[in-house]
């Protein structure tokens, strides 16, 4: 049976909702613009995500020609330029941890940081990732070369129709593909297929499959509430998808070379 891209996301802020898109761009870090902005506490600059404050997935980014616009239920509209004029300068640079990562990152100021403060309820800031900054896959995951922006391990990540459907299959009350946040879903194909694959070709862009991505209570979140929907699909998933302690599913990825993805593009498995 023959595999296509069927839907293609990009997540500008790390943890908040994605943008769905008829074709994206791969530049060196992954999806272009994706993870280049994320919400850290006031404090430290530690990443917030979904596990702690799920009203982040009512933060809907939207890009524009200059700005990042980002709307939320009950708020006025926030618009953020795209780039800053300290994204030059050494002074201006924060240190935005993500995980154990320390990351060359721009404060997007105050107007920002009040507006996520007041909505999420707790204080933090915007930041975005400074032009320039380096951050690579970490060597214990991955002993090649590949970039990052705030993504957690992996520029990409796949997630099948069919591996969804099969999940579906078990549960009382199916999923949507959004509750795993994929940057490109895939129709065709077995269930499951994916997990053995080593190389593809979408389009014209090689993509090495990493590794299977390891699930966290994200997956428990409904995506367009932020409420948690109980121990699914992470009770079923550790069932049939449990590799010692981690629950896998979907795939981490990495492209080789930078180029377009359309939704529709044929998936050649290579290895």
């Amino acid at each position: 049976m023959e595999i296509s891209v069927s839907g293609l996301f990009t997540y500008p802020v790390k943890s908040c909702a994605g943008i769905e898109a008829r074709s994206v761009r791969l530049d060196a870090r992954g999806v272009a613009q994706d993870r280049r902005w994320m919400i850290v506490a006031a404090g430290d600059l530690i990443f917030l995500s979904q596990r702690t404050f799920p009203r982040m997935v009512l933060i809907k980014p939207e890009l524009e020609a200059d700005h990042l616009r980002l709307s939320a239920p009950g708020v006025e509209d926030l618009r953020v330029p795209l780039t800053s004029p300290g994204d030059g300068a050494d002074e201006s640079v924060v240190q935005a941890r993500v995980w154990l990562d320390l990351c060359e990152s721009i404060d997007d100021g105050d107007l920002a940081a009040e507006w996520l403060s007041t909505f999420l309820k707790v204080k933090c800031r915007l930041v975005h990732l400074r032009d320039g900054a380096r951050r690579a896959v970490h060597p214990m995951q991955y002993t090649g070369e590949a970039e990052l922006a705030f993504e957690d391990a992996f520029p990409l990540h796949l997630v099948s129709e069919a591996s969804v459907e099969n999940l579906n299959s078990k549960l009382e009350t199916p999923v949507p593909t959004s509750r795993f946040r994929p940057n490109i879903v895939l129709r065709g194909g077995a269930a499951d297929e994916e997990d053995a694959w080593k190389r593809i070709r979408v389009g014209d862009v090689e993509l090495e499959i990493a590794k299977a991505c390891p699930r966290c209570t994200i997956v428990s979140l409904d995506q367009e509430t932020g409420e948690k929907r109980g121990p699914e699909p992470l009770q079923t998933l550790a069932m049939y998808k449990k590799v010692g302690s981690h629950v896998n599913f979907g795939m981490y990825a990495i492209h080789r070379g930078m180029g377009e993805i359309s939704s529709g593009d044929r998936i050649e498995v290579l290895e």
